[in-house]
């Protein structure tokens, strides 16, 4: 659904399209809300309870477009270098900056070694206050052999620890979802951007043509109605709120 769409849409229910029920809202405010929307359906709808996105097929349909596949590939060259942190008592320690992956990262979905062209071992993650028992335990400790490497996410990275040097590891993550933009306007990242002369390379301003959500189409009549379920919170429209909130219990 095109940008357009949804803000007419979102109009329609929770503006009562060409009446003076509500004060109409600016593009920019608009957009917000789809923005907040979309944040919202991918954590409240598709991790509801902790449960994994693929434990039903409604869940993997909502999110597939969101995830991204580094590593897949046969060829060695199509993976991650992790850099070596240190080695102590025969344990690697490796880091990767999540900031460098090439989409906005938002969660893991699962991490490997990749060995050779066709082999791969798993990358368990495990909690911080776990860690020390499983790089201690014989059983649980990092093991070639077994097939066995850990990993925890900290500051923005992820460390992964191995009884062996790695070369390459792939992962699968979620991206952060797309920034719509209606246009005509000049985003307050892209004014504080030019306010600080800092680059504005990836900001949204007057001249940027209009960005449609990436999340699957199928859904965005759902992230229309959170964001009316938000407008209406904001404004304190509590039966609004209340019919929005029964409608989307009943779809998801």
């Amino acid at each position: 659904m095109i940008i357009q769409r949804m803000h007419l849409q979102f109009k329609e229910k929770a503006q009562r399209l060409n009446s003076a029920h509500e004060v109409d809202l600016l593009p920019y405010q608009i957009d917000d809300l789809i923005n907040d929307a979309s944040d919202i359906f991918v954590e409240e709808y598709c991790y509801k309870n902790q449960i994994p996105y693929e434990a039903s097929q409604q869940k993997i349909d909502m999110l597939e477009s969101l995830v991204v596949k580094v590593g897949d590939e046969p060829d060695n060259q199509s993976g991650i270098s992790p850099t070596l942190v240190e080695e102590q008592g025969g344990v690697y320690t490796y880091k990767f900056p999540l900031n460098a992956l090439d989409h906005n990262y938002l969660h893991m979905v699962r991490a490997f070694e990749k060995i050779g062209c066709c082999n791969v071992t798993n990358i368990k993650f495990v909690q911080h206050d776990d860690l020390n028992n499983y790089l201690t335990n014989d059983v649980l400790k990092p093991s070639k052999t077994w097939g066995r490497l850990l990993s925890v996410l900290a500051s923005n990275h992820i460390y992964i620890y191995s009884d062996h040097q790695l070369e390459t590891i792939g992962l699968e993550y979620f991206k952060k979802p797309k920034r719509v933009f209606f246009g005509g306007y000049d985003t307050l990242e892209y004014l504080e951007a030019i306010r600080s002369n800092r680059s504005t390379e990836g900001l949204y301003s007057s001249q940027t043509e209009s960005v449609d959500s990436d999340i699957n189409e199928n859904y965005h009549r759902i992230i229309i109605d959170i964001a009316v379920r938000e407008f209406s919170r904001r404004t304190e429209n509590q039966n609004k709120l209340l019919l929005t909130r029964d409608k989307l219990i009943s779809e998801t």
